[in-house]
């Protein structure tokens, strides 16, 4: 049997790791975008903040959405972004820190190297010439440790709790960029940016790094309709959000418990199969992105009441969760429920 505290601390491990790579891949991504897009027509770098969720907070620490002002933010400023890069390896490795015991040794080795390569180097994000080498090798890391995980491991309880706090931030996160990205594209008005549409669908694929698999799957030039049908409905790819609930369903079952907490996930994957991906994609698409991370909440909060939290009923637990993600984002470093077992 696992201790509650102790899947809650390797769940959230999971998802700290899987933010800090998200936000790598998209200061990395947006970073290239502005270098082939005319100045006087590019998206900037407010995009970004849109897309983890910090846009409110940001201006109350911030007067403008400068190129570094927001790097700094998103990368350094662990003191008022709490989804800041270093907030989250920081996090990832206290969650670490209390289960270690858990896991291979080569796992806490990758994740301290990490966090210290960003101490000592994470101000070099700031420099146009520096950064590319900078996120490269914060995604390699979190490769790195990803790779250790799965080949080193014993894919047990423990394990499961991981891939399912991977999978489940991954989903969000791909949500969340396919909601900013994609409204900014299919909205836009500035007639400029028409002939770089597809660049900026290529964007999206680069941010989640599913250029190369769309190419091979969708065996057509990138429109909309076929970005969406790949980001959402795929089951294979490893960032489209139908694989990554059906893998964190995998994980769910793998407990082998009589309750499973599977409502809020039936109802998740119910959404992204059925949907009209034509119907949705002129008028109601940032609607259809509302619904689903509202799913999202709920399946965070379904685990956690039976996982994490016992004294709570999921219904009341979804309310806080949902309360609070709406307010920053954010979810705290771990939240210890100390007398209840899994």
């Amino acid at each position: 049997m696992l201790l509650s505290s102790l899947a809650e601390s390797v769940y959230w491990f999971g998802r700290y790791m899987e933010r800090t790579e998200s936000t790598a891949r998209l200061i990395l991504v947006n970073d290239n975008l502005l270098l082939d897009i005319p100045p006087h027509c590019n998206p900037g770098w407010a995009p970004l903040l849109q897309i983890t969720g910090s846009k409110d907070d940001f201006y109350k620490h911030y007067e403008t959405s400068c190129e570094r002002d927001v790097i700094r933010y998103l990368v350094l400023d662990s003191e008022n972004n709490p989804g800041a890069m270093l907030a989250s390896i920081d996090h990832a490795r206290e969650n670490m820190r209390t289960t270690r015991a858990l896991f291979p040794k080569p796992i806490w080795e990758v994740i301290n190297a990490l966090h210290d390569y960003v101490k000592e180097h994470g101000y070099t994000a700031l420099s146009p010439g520096q950064r590319y080498r900078f996120l490269r090798q914060v995604i390699d890391y979190c490769h790195l440790l990803t790779g250790k995980l799965a080949a080193s491991m014993s894919h047990d309880q423990i394990f499961a709790f991981s891939q399912m706090g991977f999978n489940l931030e991954r989903a969000d996160m791909t949500s969340r960029v396919i909601d900013v990205r994609a409204q900014n594209l299919l909205h836009a008005q500035d007639e400029d940016l028409r002939p770089f549409d597809d660049l900026l669908w290529k964007s999206i694929l680069d941010s989640l790094a599913a250029w190369q698999m769309y190419r091979r799957h969708a065996h057509i030039r990138i429109n909309a309709v076929q970005v969406l049908h790949f980001l959402l409905q795929d089951r294979q790819f490893p960032r489209a959000i139908n694989h990554c609930l059906l893998q964190l369903e995998q994980s769910l079952y793998s407990l082998a418990v009589n309750d499973t907490p599977r409502h809020a996930l039936l109802e998740a994957q119910k959404l992204v199969r059925t949907v009209n991906i034509p119907g949705i994609v002129d008028a109601s698409l940032h609607h259809f992105i509302d619904d689903l991370q509202l799913q999202f909440m709920a399946i965070h909060a379904e685990i956690s009441a039976r996982y994490f939290d016992a004294q709570d009923e999921p219904a009341e637990l979804a309310e806080r969760v949902i309360a609070a993600e709406s307010s920053d984002g954010t979810a705290p470093a771990t939240q210890l429920a100390e007398d209840a077992d899994v």
